[in-house]
């Protein structure tokens, strides 16, 4: 809800949709233009199903697939996707993000972060905003992270 409110989305891209919770909740308060994207077909059946039992059938579309069929930018776009495929995205996202847009990144842990915040400040985009959490396990050693992390990123300013 606080990406909406910093400044309007007319669009919103989320990679990855899986069921389709933040597609919907971004449908749901307001986003005209909410895209959904996954590469499983049952991923993309449920968010239509949740679409469509939560009367948003209408302001969402979904497309199974992966975001090289996607044309056009975003103002927001949004993955939580593993630390592998967030690497491989990110000239992906980046093309598909408004300039002036906003990226929203999780599915990954602090010590995977740094070859990937060079990847996007080597285009041009600024950390804004990192929030992590923390997860500790007794039984695994302690050089093992489970600390995930998200990111909000935006252009960098001149």
């Amino acid at each position: 809800r606080e990406a909406l409110a910093a400044a309007p989305v007319k669009g919103l891209l989320d990679v990855g949709c899986g069921a389709g919770v933040l597609s919907l909740a971004a449908a749901a308060l307001g986003v005209p233009r909410v895209v959904g994207v996954d590469i499983s077909l049952a991923a993309v059946r449920v968010t239509r199903e949740n679409a469509r039992s939560n009367g948003l059938g209408g302001g969402l579309q979904v497309v199974r697939g992966s975001t090289e069929c996607l044309r056009g930018h975003f103002d927001l776009v949004i993955a939580n996707l593993p630390w592998e495929v967030q690497m491989d995205k990110v000239s992906e996202l980046d093309r598909l993000a408004d300039p002036g847009g906003r990226l929203i990144l999780s599915g990954f842990r602090n010590n995977q972060e740094n070859p990937l915040i060079q990847c996007y400040q080597n285009l041009g985009w600024s950390l804004q905003r990192r929030l992590i959490k923390d997860f500790q396990h007794p039984e695994l050693p302690p050089d093992i992270s489970f600390t995930w992390v998200a990111w909000w990123l935006e252009p960098e300013t001149s």
